[in-house]
Order: C-alpha cells, then sequence, then structure tokens
C-alpha cells in the first residue's frame, strides 16, 4: 500500500525543485539521523506526512534525516518536528517555507541506537549543533589483515550566518555545538571519514589507481584539526 502524501505539500515541493534558491539534498553521506525532541512534539506543525517521496530510495547517500534499513524507514528525534512541517520549523530551512512532503517514520532514532545493515551494526552518535538531529557514526569493518574500528563523522560546520542568540528558532544551538565538538574530540576510532569528501581530504588520500591502503584514512590529526577550525568560528558566534 503507498504511503498517503500530502497534495498541498507535493505541490509545493514540485514548485521548490524549480527554484534556484533551494538546498541541495543530494550530496554526502547521511548524517543527520539522530537526535532528541520534546516528549509530546508540542513544537511541530499539523501535516498528514512524513517522509520526503524524491529521497526514499537513499541509503546512507543524503544529508536528510533519513536512513532506509529492510524497508524501514528511520528518522531522528530531533528532526521530526521539521519533518513532519516540511522543514518550514528548521531554523534554516525554513526561509523556503515547506520544502518537502513526508510519510510516517517507522522507528525514530536515538543517541547511541543501532542500525543493522546485513552483518554491518552502525551506532548512532547524537551530534547536533549543524542541524537539530545531527549525527556521527561508528562501525567497525574487516579486512583480510583486521577490524578496524570507523567513524563516519558528521564535522558540525556553521551554517548560519547570524549570532546564535539571534537565533530563535533554534534557542539551544550554541549548547549544542558546544556538546557535539567537546564529545568528537573524545572519540576513539582506527579511520575516519566524513559527510563531505572535502572535510577529510578524499582526493588527496585516495586517488585513482591507488593501492589498497586504509591507513591512508588515519589522519587523526587532520580530524583534530577539522574540529579545532570548526571551534574557532564557534568561538566568533
Amino acid at each position: 500500500m503507498r504511503p498517503r502524501i500530502d497534495p498541498e505539500l507535493t505541490r509545493r515541493a514540485r514548485e521548490l525543485r524549480n527554484n534556484p534558491r533551494r538546498p541541495n539534498w543530494r550530496y554526502g553521506i547521511a548524517s543527520h539521523v539522530i537526535g532528541r525532541p520534546s516528549p509530546d512534539n508540542s513544537s511541530c506543525r499539523r501535516s498528514s506526512s512524513i517522509w520526503p517521496a524524491e529521497r526514499q530510495s537513499s541509503v546512507l547517500s543524503s544529508t536528510a534525516a533519513s536512513t532506509l534499513n529492510r524497508r524501514k524507514r528511520m528518522l531522528a528525534e530531533r528532526h521530526f518536528c521539521s519533518a513532519k512541517d516540511g522543514g518550514s520549523s528548521d531554523y534554516e530551512l525554513s526561509r523556503l517555507g515547506v520544502s518537502f512532503a513526508f510519510i510516517s517514520p517507522d522507528r525514530l532514532l536515538k543517541d547511541k541506537d543501532i542500525i543493522a545493515l546485513g552483518n554491518t551494526r552502525l551506532v548512532l552518535l547524537h551530534h547536533p549543533g549543524h542541524t537539530k538531529g545531527s549525527c556521527s557514526y561508528m562501525l567497525d569493518v574487516k579486512d583480510d589483515n583486521r577490524t578496524y574500528k570507523v567513524l563516519i563523522a558528521n564535522i558540525p560546520t556553521i551554517i548560519t550566518g547570524r549570532k546564535f542568540a539571534e537565533v530563535k528558532e533554534y534557542p539551544s544551538i550554541r549548547e549544542d555545538y558546544a556538546y557535539t565538538v567537546n564529545a568528537m574530540k573524545h572519540l576513539k576510532f582506527d579511520i575516519w571519514v566524513a559527510s563531505h569528501a572535502s572535510q577529510f581530504n578524499l582526493h588527496k588520500k585516495r586517488m585513482p589507481g591507488d593501492p589498497y591502503n586504509p591507513e591512508a584514512f588515519a589522519d587523526r590529526k587532520g580530524y583534530d584539526e577539522a574540529l579545532e577550525n570548526i571551534y574557532k568560528i564557534f568561538r566568533e558566534k
């Protein structure tokens, strides 16, 4: 049975696709899947649907707050409000009004929740700030020689041009960024990647034709420098 999509949200989502100012949903790894909503979701606006129709097929391939796992749709709890109203309550996306049409998720995800993808287990790490429900992932990857603890890092880039005190739509933004930067500084891993190739210098670490070398992605120094650069911007906000 096909999910019921609000016709008005669908119409406005189609209009948005012709808007040159629309956000680009199709890049990076899904790193916005975790969070905590208010207990009664009282700040959510009403809508009859909860999932972006044009992104239902993405698996770890979009910065949208979604993950597809054996046909189960999963959503960060703290993304539930903006998902329910098509993005119109998001602290940055709200300037575009309703941006997408949604259907209901099967599961709301919390910090340290586990997503099973075949034999792979991803542990979600609640890292809010960039969005209310941003998260990173930790997983084990095994090759012929050893098992690596891999971090898929949500480097908490600051996307608002406003001072944090001016972001009334997200009153805890300063506290969330402070929590995330501190939490990420203390993570332990063997190798790391990030939501965007430029954040971990993918094209310098792995060139076409290069031999297999997972150690190229160890780079703790680069990880620490990325967080320090974010922290410098954070202090200015």
